[in-house]
């Protein structure tokens, strides 16, 4: 079992570091969305 849950906890952290940068980048992509400008 243990490796089991260690297995879904790393994947639970890619996963947010994954989303994360997807986020940034459609963020600064889209000139920020109307929030910032994309300025900063």
């Amino acid at each position: 079992m243990a490796p089991n849950r260690s297995r879904i906890v790393q994947w639970i952290v890619i996963a947010a570091i994954v989303i994360g940068i997807v986020v940034v980048a459609i963020v600064y992509g889209t000139g920020g969305g109307g929030d910032g400008g994309g300025e900063y």
